[in-house]
């Protein structure tokens, strides 16, 4: 019964002290015009000439969507 009891103890003691660190990850995503973004960078790795506006996907001044994966340049008359 003493040995239980003892390696009880030891293994105990043994144990580490520390936990393990947790880590974070960031997840980085693209969107296409008229779906959610965080940055302008979610919007321009899909769709060149794009912005994030109030969290949409949107063209950026100067230019029109055409679908939901280009931005064209706005013919001026």
């Amino acid at each position: 019964m003493w040995f239980i009891v003892l390696l009880l103890i030891a293994s105990a003691v043994a144990l580490p002290s520390t936990y393990p660190s947790t880590t974070t990850s960031t997840i980085i995503y693209d969107s296409i015009l008229g779906y959610y973004c965080d940055s302008d960078t979610n919007c321009g790795g899909l769709v060149g000439n794009s912005m994030c506006l109030s969290n949409i996907c949107v063209c950026r001044p100067g230019y029109i969507p055409q679908g939901n994966m280009n931005c064209i340049q706005e013919m001026r008359q």
